[in-house]
């Protein structure tokens, strides 16, 4: 069976997505900073769900980790590709942006606009092969809030996966931004 595979899994939105994906029968990739995190979460979607879980630590604000998941998301092999695709992982800044840092500022931002545009380059080709495939991106209704960095890749999210939708209109493929309200997590 092809794969889920969902970014920031270790907790949170990420990992209920996980189990839920796990409970209707979805074989994982669960992706986070946290290898620890995610090995419990494989351990117990096996055990409970009967399902396969890959484990694939990654930092997605670092080059070599984004390329690391758009490595496994370009797989061709129908038994291991990934059919649906949640790009989850988010961060906040809690600075200003005004005399804030820089690095946390970039950070964010590839990590919720660079590595699910990444993502998405890698795994559409192959969903669109196949006919079939699934993108949910996880925006927030901050993106309609003009709240600093955070609210602007929200935002651009919401807008590339509104863009995708209609790009990929009729192909068996689609691609969804959820846009939740705040969680603690």
């Amino acid at each position: 069976m092809p794969f889920a595979l969902v970014t920031g899994a270790s907790a949170g939105l990420g990992h209920g997505f996980a189990t839920a994906l796990a409970a209707q029968g979805h074989d994982l990739v669960v992706v986070a900073r946290n290898a620890e995190r995610l090995a419990a979460l494989a351990a117990q979607v096996q055990t409970e769900q009967q399902v396969q879980c890959e484990v694939l630590p990654a930092d997605l604000a670092t080059a070599q980790g984004r390329e690391a998941v758009a490595a496994r998301l370009r797989e061709l092999d129908p038994d291991l590709a990934v059919e649906v695709l949640v790009n989850n992982a988010g961060l906040s800044t809690n600075q200003r942006f005004v005399g804030g840092d820089w690095d946390a500022e970039r950070a964010a931002l590839d990590v919720m606009v660079t590595a699910p545009m990444l993502f998405c380059h890698a795994v559409l080709p192959g969903m669109v092969e196949r006919g079939r495939g699934r993108v949910l991106n996880i925006s927030s209704i901050a993106n309609w809030a003009t709240e600093g960095t955070y609210s602007a890749a929200k935002a651009w999210l919401r807008t590339f996966t509104e863009g995708l939708a209609a790009e990929l209109g009729g192909s068996g493929v689609t691609v969804t931004a959820v846009c939740p309200g705040g969680i603690r997590t």
